[in-house]
Parts: C-alpha cells; structure tokens; sequence
C-alpha cells in the first residue's frame, strides 16, 4: 500500500529519547517492532504498552481527538481500544503531540477475519459506541457530516478508472435513496470501521483502532461500514449483538453508507480493501460481471 510521505522523521531512536525525556519511567522498556500506517508509525513499547506517532500535520490533528475524547469515552466500553496512558509534546525536533497506549494483542481482521461470535463482539462494541454526543463533538468533514453533503466527494470517487467494473450508475442510486433521508440526531461514531482497524483474537473481537475520524454522526455509518467488513451473510450477527434490527430509512441509509464505504475502498491501493470492495459491491449489485 502506497503512504503519503512522512511529514516529519521518526525513528526507534527519536521514539526512544522521546520517552526517557518525558516519561522516564517507562524508559527503560525496549522500543520494539515498528508499524507505519497512513497516518501513525507505531512502535511496541516493551510487551504491553506501544507508542503512536503522527507522521502527517493532518494525523496529528485527529490525534488530538483520540487524546481529547478517547479517555472521556472508553470507560464503559465492553472492548479494547488504544485509549491514551499518557501525551506527550512536541521535541527533540518531533512537531506534534503523541501518546503511550495499551498494545492490543491480535490480527487485523483483513488477514484473519471475525467468526460468528466475533460478528456478535463487534455488533456490541458499536451499540457501546454509539451513544448521544454533545454539541461540542468533533465532526470529520469528509466522514461525519450527512451523505447528501458528501454526494459530489462520491461522485469524485465514482470516476476512479480503478472502478470500471462497477455500475455507476446504480452505485449513485443506491448512494442518493440514503441521502435523501434526513439523519437522526448524531451519537458517538466511530467512521473508520476496516479490516485493518479490527483486531481478532482467535476469531473474537480483541480492539478496534484508529479513533481520529470519531464524530458526533449517524450509527448508520459504521453499521454500514461494518456491513462491508462482514459481508450480507455475517451481517445478522452483527446486529444479533447490537441488540437492534434496522428497518426503514434506518436500513436505506445504511445501505447508502455501505456503498460509499465500498467505492472509496475499492479505489484504495492497499490489497485487503480491494478485495472486501468487490465482494461487498457484488453484493450490493453494483459490480459489472464480465464479460
């Protein structure tokens, strides 16, 4: 998978000085494996603890939403997530705000995927999520705000040439039924819902990652998205643990959010997208078979 560059340099050794300046009892952990996502390098910090990096401005500004509301929320929350230990600042020439964090032990569910009883854990991970937020919630622009806003983003994505086997056409219709509905009021969401972002455990939900696009937004969307993790057949275990159906506009709008999610993964680079997107976007009806 193709990362923007690095907008600052960070190595073991800068990660290293980093902890001894300013949380000196963790200093003598060992800087361990080094993870370098889209926006965050990750290093293991000894056996349970990691640090996260922004390597990019943009990153470091949806860190400030983990470090800002994760500790806020997480308390009652049945599962694991990244929830900062402790923020450190900006030095020794590294620009931006970090954070020491529990290391979650697993796999990413793209290379081994939730079962039946791991659907059921995600399913109640959400329905802990998606509780009331107040006025004063973060709201992702280019994830939280409604669909009917987002419309000319999709129609900007509908004309990737990496989307040629799909019919655009019924992808748009799909897209436009959801955002003709008008939204419930927002709850905590969490928007990034992937499989490199789902951590299993020997096919049971062990975290979820990854909480700088979180937004006072629609559950829809991360039902939707999840719809695209699972898949139309595991989608019912999902709900079985969310504790609620989807019907109505509520199952329109989901529907919607699931095609967007799978058209801006199918034009991702990174393999694992790629290949949910097309099983996701078959089962939506909107995948051109060939010829």
């Amino acid at each position: 998978m193709a990362y923007p560059p690095a907008e600052a340099e960070i190595t073991a050794r800068l990660a290293a000085e980093l902890i001894a300046a300013q949380f000196p009892a963790w200093a003598g952990r060992a800087i361990g494996e080094r993870f370098e996502g889209w926006d965050n390098v990750t290093f293991r910090l000894g056996d349970d603890l990691a640090l996260r990096m922004p390597r990019l401005a943009v990153a470091a500004d949806l860190a400030h939403v983990e470090h800002a509301w994760l500790p806020r929320l997480s308390s009652a929350w049945r599962f694991a997530a990244p929830v900062p230990l402790a923020v450190g600042e900006a030095g020794l020439g590294y620009p931006w705000a970090w954070s020491v964090v529990p290391w979650i032990d697993g796999i990413v569910a793209a290379h081994a995927p939730l079962d039946a009883m791991g659907r059921e854990d995600l399913g109640r991970a959400l329905s802990d999520v998606h509780v009331p937020s107040p006025p004063d919630a973060p709201v992702c622009p280019w994830r939280a705000t409604p669909l009917i806003a987002r419309r000319p983003d999709f129609l900007g994505t509908l004309g990737s040439k990496a989307l040629d086997g799909i019919d655009r056409a019924k992808a748009l219709e799909i897209y436009d039924a959801g955002a003709d509905v008008t939204p419930p009021a927002p709850v905590w969401t969490h928007l990034d819902v992937h499989g490199l972002n789902i951590v299993t455990r020997d096919g049971r939900l062990a975290g979820i990652l990854d909480w700088g696009e979180m937004s006072g937004s629609d559950f829809a969307a991360d039902l939707g998205q999840a719809w695209v993790l699972v898949g139309e057949a595991g989608f019912d275990d999902v709900l079985e643990g969310y504790g609620a159906d989807v019907r109505g506009d509520d199952a329109t709008r989901l529907t919607s959010h699931a095609v967007d999610t799978a058209v801006r993964l199918a034009s991702s680079s990174a393999p694992e997208h790629k290949e949910t997107a097309a099983r996701a976007l078959a089962e939506l009806g909107v995948r051109v078979a060939p010829r």
